[in-house]
């Protein structure tokens, strides 16, 4: 009895050990699982105006995606959520005036809805259109009828227009305009929105475009007449990054970024240069880029 029970320890013994040195081995050659790999290329964080009163951080999840902006204290400013193929599902601003944005997509892949209001495509002109369905126009009143929006291939806005209904003939309104070059924003322009802008840009890719394209391409169909609202400023539009920023040719105002670049081509700083007619105005430090792997503040 004594000599069954000391063969079966010795065979427990045996098969314990195995399993030790099978877990082991298995540690030893990297396969434990849910390892997260850096990406040098794709950004943690980004340092907007840092040190001023305005400075804002903004944040990326582990595919490079903005998902935060937030003050200098950590409060949350705006905040991103996406669905698992990428798109923007939903979209919360706060502060002194909160909005509230929720997007649906058809089987297209294309924006269905925003908050509800259903919005439909024109394959053959790129249009999405809000239709507000007015009633009949009488003989003393105007009626907004519409929204027409007009993007191209990749869902970046290109014009906006806001149709209206008159007993006296029919008119419209135009919004936020684009043009664009290849994968740069080149001129940005709205009538009773903001004023005109155009760039230029280096020749290195700039990390913030992928981290909101899919906000912008939300975006396109919301506040009417103003591009910046719609993330379409050449910072963090365009393929590349802006060296100049001017407006309006009667404007005396004008900028220039110069930046500094890491081992990977990227940007890790941008100093903004004012001028006025033509004369330095003062600069400040605008952005600090931080990636994956790199010490953040």
């Amino acid at each position: 009895m004594h000599q069954n029970l000391q063969t079966m320890k010795n065979a427990l013994l045996f098969l314990f050990s195995i399993l030790v040195f099978s877990s082991c081995s298995d540690d030893d050659q990297g396969t434990t699982p849910d390892v997260q790999q850096n990406d040098p290329t794709l950004l943690a964080m980004a340092v907007f105006n840092p040190g001023a009163t305005n400075e804002t951080h903004w944040k990326f999840d582990d595919d490079g995606i903005l998902t935060d902006i937030t003050s200098a204290n950590g409060t949350v400013l705006k905040h991103f959520e996406y669905d698992s193929q990428g798109r923007l599902t939903q979209a919360n601003f706060f502060g002194t005036t909160p909005e509230n944005f929720v997007f649906t997509y058809d089987s297209n892949n294309r924006i269905a809805s925003v908050n509800g209001m259903v919005f439909t495509y024109n394959t053959t002109s790129g249009t999405y259109i809000q239709d507000f369905e007015d009633p009949i126009v009488g003989a003393e009143f105007d009626y907004f009828d519409r929204y027409e929006f007009n993007v191209d291939a990749s869902g970046r806005l290109v014009s906006e227009v806001g149709i209206y209904l008159s007993s006296d003939g029919n008119y419209d309104t135009a919004g936020a305009n684009a043009a664009y070059q290849n994968a740069n924003t080149v001129s940005l322009w709205s009538y009773g929105g903001d004023s005109s802008e155009g760039y230029t840009y280096d020749s290195h890719n700039n990390p913030l475009k992928a981290a909101t394209d899919a906000i912008r391409r939300a975006f396109a169909v919301t506040h009417f007449g103003s591009y910046h609202d719609k993330f379409l400023g050449g910072m963090y539009s365009s393929g590349n990054n802006p060296v100049t920023q001017h407006y309006a040719s009667e404007d005396p105002e004008s900028h220039e970024f110069e930046y500094e670049y890491n081992a990977n081509g990227l940007p890790f700083s941008c100093v903004l240069k004012n001028f006025y007619l033509g004369n330095p105005d003062g600069q400040a430090q605008y952005i600090n880029y931080y990636y994956q792997g790199d010490v953040q503040p």
